[in-house]
């Protein structure tokens, strides 16, 4: 509500009244105050009787603008309209001429700093339910920023710090409050990813984009424009909100369905690719193998052969040698017979003569 928080004080000097009709009074946009008007001005507490607006004049200048009073004091009564000097400070209240659920302010703050400084102006910060409230925090964006947007991604000006985290629970993103989100949530491609640092620790705070994408991000350490919404219990879902809201899930089970698709066919693909890799490893392997295998056979061929050789040139060796050995043998017989003829000859001879010695003897 606007308030006032200084008084008029007394009456100055040359201040005059001038009588003023209600229904002279005009809202910002032109509409006139009439008898069907809701109002509130000032009466006297005793006779109830109303007292504003009186149209007090200074100068050249009038009591042409209204305030409303907030309640000070107990038994004060707080909502109670009067006229002023439109050269009075006084806090201001706005009138949205579209529906207004959302509300973005474009002041860059950390997560909890937004959602506190919601609570403190008396909103609630901002949940989002299904399809058609992503769509409205959308428009509400673009209210407050015009179309063009930072080149870069994910400058921080890009994206509005929303009332969602999955502190409790790592990859399950909820409301701040606990309630769970139940539609499927538009997030930007390859997010959430939900990625950690030492110093920034790791991406628990849900972010939406000027287009719509949401994003997870380190609430304790970016700083971003947030949303708040007036009423806690969201926006009353009307036909055309749930055709869109139908429209989105149906789109997203087809994305679901062709990410699935393609999953499985480069899981297939990567499959085939693995087996015949694999084929290729075991025939590379199978090849190795059989020349491992030639080449030990060769090599024991080559080895019974070297020993066939060896044996065969043992054999020769062992049969040179024998018929050395025989031939020796032959030679030493051969010597010793020719020694044993020539002794045997020799003893005949001295046989023969010791004969002719006796015969000589016996003639004598």
């Amino acid at each position: 509500a606007v308030v006032s928080t200084q008084s008029t004080g007394a009456r100055p000097d040359g201040a005059d009244k001038l009588v003023w009709e209600e229904e002279d009074w005009v809202w910002a946009d032109g509409t006139t105050l009439d008898q069907n008007s809701y109002q509130n001005w000032m009466t006297r507490r005793k006779s109830d009787d109303q007292i504003q607006p009186d149209m007090w004049r200074v100068d050249d200048d009038h009591q042409t603008a209204a305030r409303i009073f907030r309640k000070i004091k107990e038994g004060e009564s707080s909502g109670i309209w009067d006229d002023t000097f439109k050269s009075k400070l006084h806090p201001f209240i706005c009138k949205f001429n579209v529906p207004v659920h959302y509300i973005v302010f474009p002041e860059l703050k950390k997560w909890h700093d937004a959602k506190a400084d919601c609570e403190r102006r008396g909103f609630y910060f901002a949940k989002i339910r299904n399809k058609a409230e992503n769509d409205l925090l959308v428009e509400a964006i673009k209210r407050v920023y015009d179309g063009e947007r930072h080149n870069k991604k994910f400058h921080h000006e890009n994206w509005i710090w929303v009332g969602a985290t999955d502190l409790k629970n790592s990859g399950d993103f909820e409301f701040y409050d606990g309630e769970p989100i139940k539609f499927s949530i538009p997030w930007a491609r390859k997010q959430h990813d939900n990625k950690k640092t030492k110093k920034q620790g790791s991406q628990d705070y849900a972010a939406v984009s000027r287009w719509g994408e949401w994003d997870d991000s380190y609430g304790n350490d970016w700083n971003r424009p947030y949303a708040c919404q007036c009423n806690p219990h969201g926006v009353a879902i009307n036909k055309e909100m749930e055709e869109a809201n139908a429209a989105w899930e149906k789109e997203v089970q087809r994305r679901n369905s062709v990410k699935n698709k393609r999953k499985e066919e480069k899981e297939a693909k990567k499959k085939a690719r693995k087996e015949a890799r694999q084929a290729k490893k075991d025939a590379r392997k199978e090849r190795r193998k059989k020349k491992k295998e030639m080449k030990q056979k060769k090599k024991e061929e080559r080895r019974q052969r070297k020993k066939e050789k060896s044996q065969q040139k043992a054999k020769k060796k062992a049969d040179r040698k024998a018929k050395k050995a025989e031939r020796k043998d032959k030679k030493k017989a051969k010597k010793a017979e020719r020694k044993k003829a020539k002794e045997d000859k020799k003893e005949a001879k001295k046989e023969a003569k010791r004969c002719q010695e006796k015969q000589q003897k016996k003639r004598s």
